[in-house]
């Protein structure tokens, strides 16, 4: 598993500066809308580019933490060393599951924001 999050993050690792990018245009907009454009029409905006910043976020988080993964440990290996590759191993499955139920809560917040601000 960690090695098919590890396929996907080397994939799309040519879109972490656009992703990077997107995430600061989309940081400045949520900035602007905030203080410069009150009233309805700037909060549908402020909704769009909320979604923007998270889905940038979460893609470039993604990228950053699961393109490069420790191998498993060898036999060959000290104690100690495997124990180090184990406990970084173990990290990143912790992450992956809540990298799993981060995806979840910003797939049902994205639902909700796009919902009101069409309404």
């Amino acid at each position: 598993m960690l090695q098919i999050l590890q396929r996907t993050a080397s994939r799309l690792r040519p879109a972490a500066p656009v992703l990077a990018a997107a995430g600061v245009l989309s940081l400045i907009a949520v900035a602007a809308l905030l203080l410069l454009a009150p009233g309805a029409a700037a909060e549908a905006w402020l909704r769009l580019a909320i979604v923007a910043l998270l889905w940038s976020l979460c893609g470039y988080v993604f990228i950053q933490a699961f393109q490069q993964i420790p191998p498993p440990p060898d036999a060959a290996m000290g104690a100690w060393q495997r124990l180090s590759r184990r406990l970084a191993r173990g990290w990143l499955w912790l992450l992956a599951l809540v990298f799993v139920g981060t995806t979840i809560a910003a797939v049902l917040l994205t639902n909700r924001l796009v919902t009101d601000a069409l309404d």
